[in-house]
């Protein structure tokens, strides 16, 4: 996916990164507090997911069910900037790979 580039209506043409279905839903709402980002990647953002993927991810390990379950979004980068600064408004920024 090296170079996956999106049109968004916002910031136009950018580059992409994943976050989990639930803490997408949560960017206007707010109702996650936390997002979690891994340093592996080879898009423009670092894969990142909520507290109870991460729970669910330490428990069971990786695995094709625990992705397809996450539902992965595609944000583009600017998006994926603003996703975090708001999800991560009273959190600590990167704790996967710290």
């Amino acid at each position: 996916m090296k170079n996956k580039m999106v049109n968004c209506c916002e910031h136009g043409t950018q580059g992409i990164g994943l976050l989990c279905v639930h803490a997408a839903i949560s960017i206007d709402s707010g109702a996650l507090s936390r997002m979690l980002v891994t340093d592996n990647t080879d898009l423009a953002r670092p894969d990142a997911w909520c507290s109870a993927c991460e729970e669910r991810l330490m428990r069971e390990g990786w695995s094709e069910q625990w992705f397809e379950e996450a539902d992965f979004k595609f944000l583009c980068a600017a998006c994926w900037d603003l996703a975090s600064e708001r999800l991560n408004s009273s959190a600590t920024k990167g704790e996967l790979g710290d």
